[in-house]
């Protein structure tokens, strides 16, 4: 994929982490290693790759909503979380959206965390 970013005039990666990739969980030792990984690489990228003009970030968010969880009205992190609910799809996709954009022109190396108030805990 960088090659192909390198040949365009700006390019923008948005890698996904998790809460739980700053903060930590209990019994999610593996998971929570991997998403502060990510973070991490990303930081690492937008380093070696701002020369190209090529924007790296990482996208954070905290429970979503999905059909897997559709059940569990009051289960995951929704008992932490301040807004007391999970994300919609569509709130992180205007998160990544404005990442890519041209209105983030000058962001990179940053972790957009879109928790509902998680991390303020």
């Amino acid at each position: 994929m960088i090659p192909l970013l390198r040949k365009s005039d700006a390019g923008a990666v948005v890698n996904t982490s998790s809460i739980f990739g700053p903060s930590g969980a209990i019994g999610y030792s593996a998971y929570s290693a991997s998403k502060a990984g990510m973070l991490g690489l990303t930081k690492t990228a937008a380093l070696e790759l701002a020369p190209d003009s090529i924007r790296v970030n990482a996208l954070v968010p905290g429970g979503v909503a999905t059909e897997i969880n559709a059940g569990e009205k009051d289960g995951g992190v929704v008992p932490e979380t301040p807004m007391g609910r999970r994300a919609h799809v569509d709130e992180l996709a205007v998160a990544v959206a404005y990442l890519a954009s041209d209105d983030a022109s000058f962001v990179t190396g940053t972790e957009l965390v879109v928790d509902g108030g998680f991390q303020a805990r």
